[in-house]
Formats: structure tokens, sequence, C-alpha cells
């Protein structure tokens, strides 16, 4: 209203429900009907909230503009942060893909309720798409300034420290496929727990290095080759048998000590068809044969002597037999000399 004199002028302007300026100046129709995106405001960054996933993905679907499968359902939102009334929901916007590539990139789909940035490819409300995601409501992890953090939920992630040190944990299963793997490290600790089999199969050569290996089994303790066993020992070998020790030899055994053998036992048992003790050049065992053959001369010579004012004894016969004895044992033991 103005009043000048005694004249008043009115002038008013049309509100729409709104509340905005019903009507537009010629100058603004004008630039509304040659750029519309200005007028819907697509040029403007917008946000609106996740309210589910549209699709899902198996390793070599195909994305393309009718059906991206990598994609969320979405609800605008006005400048107060609620639900835009005048926009209807947005269904299967694509969502960005970093280091995208043929089968590769990085991928995962936001939770509902997550914002997201959406812009509007060449300013068509038709082609809407999402920039980036936002953490406007949800709860934050860890992190410090300098570090780099990938995580899924807590306990679950992947961080690289400021230091640059890489931290790796999860509260499930690790699982790695490869057709080689290499692993260079000046120090390493492992500490694992395994509640199930562990099976590892190497068709070259194994090889441990280390200042002490310490082997605990709860259980039997086997091990097997096709072929040949070597075993070195600088020092001492200690060997604590709780029972019984069972060694069997298809062929030969040989042992070589340059000291003394020392065997204590509450009995000692030696079975073999044919058994040598001594030197290489002397068998301590051809003493009890040769022993009996001295019996066996020595009856006979009792047996058969005389003296020069006496007759043979009288029990010649019972002498003779006895070295007779002593032959029958000869010929019982002997084979049994090497």
């Amino acid at each position: 209203m103005q009043i000048n004199n005694d004249e008043m002028t009115l002038t008013w302007t049309p509100l729409n429900i709104g509340g905005k300026q019903a009507q537009k100046s010629p100058e603004q129709r004008q630039i509304d009907k040659i750029y519309p995106e200005l007028a819907a405001g697509l040029h403007l960054l917008r946000l609106a909230r996740v309210t589910g996933a549209s699709d899902t993905a198996t390793l070599g679907d195909q994305s393309d503009p009718f059906r991206p499968r990598y994609a969320v359902n979405l609800q605008l939102l006005d400048e107060t942060g609620a639900d835009a009334t005048n926009t209807p929901e947005y269904n299967a916007v694509p969502l960005p893909v970093p280091l995208a590539g043929a089968e590769g990139g990085l991928y995962q789909f936001p939770p509902e309720g997550t914002v997201v940035e959406i812009g509007f490819a060449q300013g068509r409300p038709d082609k809407p798409l999402i920039r980036q995601t936002m953490q406007d409501g949800h709860a934050l992890p860890d992190i410090k300034p300098g570090e780099q953090l990938q995580q899924q939920r807590a306990g679950v992630s992947q961080r690289v420290t400021v230091d640059g040190s890489w931290q790796r944990e999860t509260d499930q299963t690790i699982r790695e496929t490869s057709a080689a793997r290499t692993v260079i490290s000046d120090t390493e600790t492992r500490t694992t727990l395994v509640k199930s089999a562990d099976s590892t199969t190497v068709l070259g050569t194994a090889k441990l290095m280390a200042g002490a290996v310490v082997h605990l089994a709860d259980g039997d303790y086997a091990i097997g080759t096709a072929v040949n066993i070597v075993m070195r020992c600088s020092t001492d070998r200690i060997g604590d048998v709780g029972r019984n020790d069972v060694l069997t030899v298809g062929g030969n055994l040989t042992e070589k000590i340059a000291g003394i053998r020392s065997s204590v036992a509450a009995v000692h048992e030696l079975l073999a068809p044919s058994v040598r003790l001594g030197s290489a050049g002397v068998n301590v065992l051809t003493l009890l044969t040769d022993t009996l053959d001295v019996l066996q001369q020595l009856a006979e010579q009792t047996a058969n002597h005389s003296h020069s004012n006496t007759v043979p004894p009288t029990n010649s016969a019972a002498i003779a037999a006895t070295g007779t004895t002593a032959a029958n044992l000869n010929k019982k033991y002997a084979p049994y000399i090497a």
C-alpha cells in the first residue's frame, strides 16, 4: 500500500499453497522456458535418503540404464532435511563405483536411511545418479587424522595406521585363493587356534628354519615317507617313551657308536638265528663251543689215562659218556654262533 496525498495504491503478490510466489516475472518465465533445469533446481546439489536396495548382482550381470542392478531407491529431501512431499520416490538410482571396470571396482550397498548426494545428468530429471554417500545420522568408527579405514562394522575392518602399519581383523572367516603366494617379512609372529582339521599340501620341498621347534600332540603323532628319512643331531638326543617302543626293520640295522653303549633292563632278550658278540676278528660266543671241545677232550683223556702201577679208572665208561654229552652240546649251540 502506498499513499501519496489523496492517492492510494495497492499492490499484491499471489502465493501458492506452499507460501511461495505463484506467478513469476516475465524475465523468470523466459529463463525457465529456455533452461527448465534451472526452474526445477536440477543444477543444484540435492540430498536424498536411501529407502532400500532395488536389485542384486551376480558375476557377469550387465549394468545398463534400464536395469543398473547396483542401485538403490531414493526419497528426495527438502531444504530442511525432511522428505520432499512434491516428488515421488526414485527407483533404481545407480550407485557410484570407485575404480570401476569390467567385473571390478569397490562395491557396497548403503544401508537403508543413508543420506546421499544426488545429481541429474545433463540436467534431466529422468537421469538421476548418486554422486556420493554421506555419514549423516550414522555412528562413526574409531578414526584418527592420517589413518585410512575400510570397515563393514565394528570388529570387521582393514586399517592403515598413522605410521603405515596395516591392521586387519574379523570375527568371522578369512578365505584367500591364489595360484601362488609370496610373503617377505623381516620378522613375523603368529598365533593360530585351529578348532578343526588343518591340511597342507606341498608339491615341492617344504623347509622350516627356526631357532627351536616344539611339536606337541594330544593324540597320535605319525610321520611317513615313500623314500628315506635322514636325521642329524649335533649334540645330544634324549628320548622318553612312557610305554612300549617297537621298531620294525625290513633290512639291516647298523649302529656306529664312538663311545660306550650301555643298556640297563629288567630282562634283556636277544633272539636271532645267528649271534655274534665281540670284535671284528673275534666272536666271544665261540668261547662256549671251544670250552665244550676242551671238556670233551678232557673227558676222553681222563677216561683213557692210566698210571704205571695201576689199571685204567674203573669209571672210564662214565667219563667217556660225559665227553659225548659235551659233543652233543657243541652240535646244539654251534649253529647260533656266527
